[in-house]
């Protein structure tokens, strides 16, 4: 093997060798980004899960409220009736 061959050979060597630090420093750079990115999406995950039970809870409020204004417009109605103070008081008895 003649000098200019095996010089060669060394210089594809050490580009081969400089290509592969670089790859192993991509893959760790890339493993942390990964690892990051996972726990992003379970605490994203968590947060979706609490805005979800937020939102039933909302919802549930909402019909409680609404069946409240609902009773109270009705009591309301039966007040401006001429016979609505005998309804009225049925219903307050009633409970």
């Amino acid at each position: 093997m003649s000098d200019d061959a095996f010089i060669r050979l060394q210089e594809r060597v050490f580009r081969a060798v400089e290509v592969l630090r670089n790859l192993q420093k991509q893959n760790a750079s890339l493993k942390q980004e990964v690892e990051q990115l996972r726990r992003d999406l379970e605490e994203l995950k968590k947060q979706s899960q609490f805005n979800s039970q937020m939102v039933e809870r909302l919802q549930s409020d909402r019909l409680k409220i609404r069946a409240r204004v609902e009773r109270i417009l009705k009591n309301v109605t039966a007040l401006e009736e001429p016979s609505g103070e005998s309804t009225l008081w049925a219903e307050k008895k009633n409970g």
